[in-house]
């Protein structure tokens, strides 16, 4: 990618990064999502962080062929995950719940990367009708404050 753009871009980007370069190892909460709402939930992370939350984030960049056992090692410390799609899939998980729950529990080609644990995963529907989603609905997210599986 970068030779033909001139840009390097990462599988998945976490956020926090230390200066140790650790990133994501601290969290206990984490975000899980993609596109232009990780701009704005890295805000909100900036504040919490500050208030003392062990929050972050894991934007993820690239869908397919999607990135198990990468995702795997990077959730492996984090004791709440929180997945945000942009879409519903009718009858089945969201995409990216779904491919989550995958990576966390086993894809059938390396049980090595198996991490089962009693952790909290949870899945939430955002952005529907080209709806935005604001820094207040994130923190609400984190906090625990939404009760719904579509944030509205």
């Amino acid at each position: 990618m970068k030779k033909s753009s001139g840009r390097k871009y990462d599988i998945f980007e976490e956020y926090p990064a230390s200066s140790a370069g650790k990133k994501t190892e601290d969290v206990e909460k984490i975000m899980v999502l993609t596109g232009s709402a990780a701009g704005t939930a890295k805000v909100v992370v900036d504040k919490l962080r500050e208030a003392g939350e062990k929050v972050g984030i894991l934007k993820i960049n690239l869908f397919r062929p999607f990135p198990h056992q990468e995702i795997a090692e990077s959730l492996k410390n984090a004791k709440e995950i929180i997945v945000l799609d942009r879409a519903q899939s009718i009858g089945t998980y969201p995409p990216f719940y779904s491919e989550i729950i995958n990576s966390l529990y086993g894809n059938g080609r390396d049980a090595k990367f198996c991490v089962s644990t009693g952790r909290e995963i949870k899945s939430y529907i955002y952005g529907l009708g080209g709806r935005d989603i604001f820094q207040k609905q994130i923190e609400d997210v984190f906090m625990g404050k939404i009760k719904s599986k579509y944030i509205q």
